[in-house]
């Protein structure tokens, strides 16, 4: 419909993202758990242009939204109730710092004492308003042999890993494989190039923090990780 703009675009080619956007001067994306893999490459590939990640909003509850550089929590939009690793239940103004609480919301649409599922860490306070960043989805543990491997401890470990090998790929998934009756945890990567040797007893270093992994791969119902490139 609009051939003077495709002559244009075909001209300009996929990676000329400044020229294809000339005005783009804002990404609002999300930033937080395993997104954060991907800020850096998001902004390699815009350079000069801001990338805003957008905190924590569910289909349910608007939870945070950005602000100065941080993302306090949206007082006004809903009530919040916040269950510690004890399950008591905490207010806003009752958050400590660096503690992780799990987000309970009751909605002015009808939804009452409503558990989102998601785990939050409190960053700092503006004000006295508590800043909050996602860390990943409550219940989210990969438990074959009982090495109870959860979402926020395997994507520290991968990012652990992925930073000694100075690697940034553009995708990085941790999945459990069955092969001539044994199971292992596979690090799948997608990069330009094979990552080095070593990667995978990195990986399994990692991986190894957590004692129920440890004990399983020391048993032999585990077998140690490797990485498929």
């Amino acid at each position: 419909p609009d051939p003077t703009r495709a002559t244009e675009l075909a001209r300009l080619g996929p990676d000329n993202t400044r020229g294809i956007w000339p005005d783009l001067s804002l990404i609002s994306c999300w930033g937080d758990g395993f997104a954060r893999f991907s800020l850096d490459s998001i902004g390699a590939r815009f350079p000069g242009v801001a990338i805003q990640p957008k905190g924590l909003i569910a289909t349910e509850a608007f939870v945070t939204l950005p602000y100065r550089g941080t993302h306090p929590l949206a007082v006004r939009s809903h009530f919040f109730e916040f269950l510690d690793t004890r399950g008591t239940s905490h207010l806003a103004h009752e958050l400590e710092e660096w503690r992780t609480y799990s987000v309970v919301v009751t909605t002015g649409g009808g939804l009452y004492r409503y558990k989102l599922g998601d785990l939050v860490e409190v960053t700092g306070f503006l004000g006295r308003t508590p800043c909050l960043r996602f860390l990943e989805r409550e219940g989210a543990v990969s438990d074959r042999f009982g090495e109870k491997l959860s979402e926020g401890f395997v994507g520290s470990a991968i990012r652990r890993t992925l930073d000694r090998l100075g690697l940034q790929p553009a995708f990085a998934m941790l999945a459990p494989e069955e092969e001539n009756g044994s199971t292992r945890y596979t690090l799948f990567l997608e990069t330009s190039e094979p990552p080095p040797e070593r990667a995978a007893d990195l990986m399994e270093e990692a991986l190894r923090e957590n004692p129920h992994y440890r004990y399983c791969v020391d048993l032999g119902q585990l077998q140690p990780a490797q990485v498929f490139h």
